[in-house]
């Protein structure tokens, strides 16, 4: 017996081999496909916290309402986290809907270029659903190949308000998974 066959008989038994193995291509693909980043600030409160570990999905489309992981505009070695609100070509308009209001903020309406933005469903916010309006022009024509990001936690948040829209060349991946700390643990659905 050669020490090549010895190895592997006592460090590889033949029954654990599948297993080795398929843990092996489980590792490989989680390298390929997924990173993970931690979350920095309460942008996206409640549904991510500070400090959460969060595993994202590279090489993915990315669709409206999505959550994006990205390099800070003001400091790329910083990331953030965010939801996709505009798409390329589309115009963001926040709205103010009661002007005679002044607790209740703008409401965000999203359209194609060249026609009338209509009022974006936004279910995740719950009862936070107003968005305090950007300090400029109050519509943005998203320009191709970059999105408009909003957080959640909108009172608190640094987004496409303060820094403009983020190239998709910025965007890391998508959010999937808060996997640490354990009590935090959950699926991320769009």
């Amino acid at each position: 017996m050669t020490w090549r066959e010895h190895f592997l008989k006592t460090c590889f038994p033949e029954k654990l081999r599948p297993y080795i193995l398929g843990g092996i291509l489980v590792a490989a693909t989680l390298f390929m496909f997924f990173d993970t980043r931690k979350v920095a600030g309460k942008s996206m409160a409640p549904l991510f916290f500070e400090n959460d570990l969060v595993l994202i999905q590279t090489y993915v489309s990315i669709e409206r309402h999505d959550i994006v992981v990205f390099a800070d505009p003001g400091d790329p070695t910083v990331v953030d986290v965010k939801r996709i609100i505009g798409l390329p070509g589309e115009i963001v308009e926040l709205r103010n809907v009661n002007p005679a209001s002044i607790t209740e903020g703008a409401r965000v309406f999203v359209g194609a270029a060249g026609k009338t933005p209509v009022l974006l469903d936004e279910p995740y916010l719950g009862d936070r659903m107003w968005t305090w309006p950007i300090p400029g022009p109050p519509r943005i024509a998203v320009p191709e190949g970059s999105y408009f990001v909003l957080g959640d936690n909108r009172d608190v948040s640094m987004d496409s308000r303060d820094f403009g829209t983020i190239h998709k060349s910025d965007i890391l991946g998508r959010a999937v998974f808060v996997y640490w700390p354990p009590r935090h643990w959950k699926i991320i659905r769009n």
